[in-house]
């Protein structure tokens, strides 16, 4: 199972970008469009383990979910990561406010990438559960494998038939 992400905006096409770029990976990724449903998600489940929110989401509800998540024990030290459409909305003033707030990351919607954003966001995600498909290996046909012979002995401490008298 991959990463519980919490996904606040209330912007259709980003959220159905996100929930492709992470779904196929393993990611759940529960959306939420509004700062109750946001409250009402997280106060549900303490399993989350990253918020991604719309910086611009709506008049302060950005910051206000950053605080709460931040001022909360459970939820402190998971990632928030903040949506910002294109790289011109994203202020100085903006982006120290959110430092200040323990925000950890901004990602950039303007060109979608979704390898680009799902390893920014995986970069962010403790590790076991970042890359939660773990390689197949090849299979390896057997080579030169020989039958044990009809009346080979058993090895020494090894027992031949375990369980029968």
């Amino acid at each position: 199972m991959g990463a519980k992400i919490l996904l606040a905006t209330a912007d259709s096409a980003n959220m159905a970008k996100l929930e492709m770029a992470l779904g196929p990976r393993g990611h759940q990724v529960d959306s939420v469009r509004s700062l109750t449903e946001a409250f009402n998600a997280l106060e549900a489940d303490a399993t989350y383990d990253a918020v991604i929110c719309d910086l611009l989401w709506a008049i302060g509800d950005s910051f206000e979910l950053l605080q709460h998540t931040r001022a909360d024990h459970l939820r402190n030290t998971i990632a928030f990561i903040f949506l910002v459409e294109e790289q011109g909305l994203l202020t100085e003033s903006l982006r120290k406010v959110a430092a200040i707030h323990g925000a950890d990351k901004f990602i950039f919607m303007d060109e979608f990438d979704a390898h680009r954003i799902r390893c920014e966001i995986e970069a962010l995600l403790p590790e076991q559960i970042a890359s939660p498909r773990p390689a197949i290996e090849p299979f390896i046909e057997p080579q030169d494998v020989q039958p044990q012979a009809q009346n080979a002995q058993p090895q020494e401490g090894i027992e031949e038939n375990p369980g029968s008298p």
